[in-house]
């Protein structure tokens, strides 16, 4: 093996270590949230949480991967590849103009139920996808077909793109 393929797979099994350690900050942040906050709080640091992670997400996709808006199924594409990165078993596919991405596995559901927090998990995703979709394109259309959380085999989520609903001017 060369030093190459030796330190590339050194970095893999170090990112793989750092996998759920980077998911246990959402845990971590979560738990001060219900410290420090008044009950009725720590929804809203919830909701902000996944919507500020999707923001940047998405102006990430925009910025450095230089994802084109009107690419519905590049972006399917690219959240595949962050899901894989994330440790999470997905598949994009396309069927005419909509797109779709499957996660067959998820390591998530299980740690978020071990910490008592089974609510996070599809909500949470639910709350960034649909951020990542409207930053990327007002028109762009998420919705969760089935979620492991609910007691699904998989998390499907379905995009679309929404034609606009203004008329253009008569002449």
């Amino acid at each position: 093996m060369s030093d190459g393929e030796k330190a590339r797979l050194d970095a893999e099994r170090k990112w793989r270590y750092m996998i759920p350690i980077s998911h246990e900050f959402y845990i971590y942040g979560r738990k001060a949230a219900e410290e420090l906050l008044p009950a009725g709080q720590v929804a809203r640091f919830v909701e902000a949480f996944w919507r500020i992670s999707g923001e940047e997400t998405a102006r990430m996709y925009l910025e450095l991967a230089k994802l084109d808006p009107s690419d519905l199924f590049g972006l399917v594409r690219a959240i595949g590849r962050s899901s894989e990165i994330m440790g999470e078993d997905a598949e994009a596919k396309q069927e005419g103009d909509r797109a779709y991405l499957i996660h067959h596995g998820c390591p998530w559901p299980k740690s978020y139920q071990q910490n008592g927090l089974p609510e996070s998990c599809q909500g949470g995703c639910d709350t960034w996808f649909e951020t990542i979709a409207a930053v990327i394109s007002p028109q762009i259309r998420v919705r969760t077909i089935s979620a492991i959380p609910s007691g699904s085999t998989t998390c499907t989520r379905e995009f679309w793109i929404e034609a606009s609903r203004i008329k253009a001017p008569q002449a």
